[in-house]
C-alpha cells in the first residue's frame, strides 16, 4: 500500500508539476493514514489469529 502509495505520488509530481513542499504535506498526511489503517487492520489480524488460536484448546 504504501509502495503504491510513492508510486502516486510521483506520478503527481510528473503530471502536474505541482510544488514539492504541497506533495511532501501530501505524502506526510498519507503515510500517517496508511500507516494508521495498516496498524489498525494488524491489530484486527493478530486479534482474530489470537482466537483462532486459542479456540481449540
Amino acid at each position: 500500500m504504501i509502495i503504491g502509495l510513492f508510486y502516486k505520488i510521483k506520478l503527481r509530481i510528473k503530471q502536474n508539476q505541482q510544488s514539492i513542499i504541497e506533495i511532501q504535506i501530501i505524502l506526510v498526511n498519507q503515510v500517517i493514514k496508511e500507516l494508521y489503517f495498516l496498524f489498525y487492520y494488524y491489530k484486527q489480524v493478530t486479534s482474530q489469529e489470537y482466537k483462532v488460536l486459542q479456540f481449540p484448546k
